[in-house]
């Protein structure tokens, strides 16, 4: 079993594994994160960045996007490569993520509106926000 997601310190390790190179001097990010390039094809370049708070995780969502959008592996291969130390042998599967209600919206579906938390199950953020515009619209707030 794993985590759901891991923490910037696993994802450097998983970065490293795989063969990817930091960047140093990158203009845009801020120094509150670091800047990561690999080369898997001829081509655009994977590009990633990380946080330098190490023992933080992004959440799973974001991790999700991660995977899917910027390192372009799935859970699987992620972690076989920070388990083994060896890349990832791409072109790999990517898995679909299945897009959940944002924290703060389930918040405020579940606290202030009341809603069961089954009715949570399979609402995507913009069906969440339409239900919280349609309740703030009747005077819920």
């Amino acid at each position: 079993m794993t985590p759901n997601a891991p923490t910037f310190n696993q994802i450097e390790t998983f970065l490293k594994a795989d063969g990817w190179t930091e960047v140093t001097g990158q203009q845009g990010w801020g120094s509150s994160h670091r800047v990561f390039v690999k080369h898997p094809a001829p081509g655009e370049p994977l590009v990633t960045h990380i946080s330098h708070s190490g023992h933080k995780s992004p959440g799973a969502g974001r991790f999700s996007e991660i995977l899917r959008d910027q390192v372009q592996v799935n859970k699987a291969d992620f972690w076989q490569a920070i388990s083994s130390g060896k890349p990832v042998d791409r072109p790999v599967e990517i898995e679909e993520e299945v897009v959940a209600p944002h924290g703060w919206q389930v918040l405020e579906l579940l606290g202030q509106m009341h809603l069961d938390p089954t009715e949570l199950e399979g609402m995507s953020p913009e069906e969440a926000q339409g239900r919280i515009d349609d309740w703030r619209a009747s005077d819920g707030a």
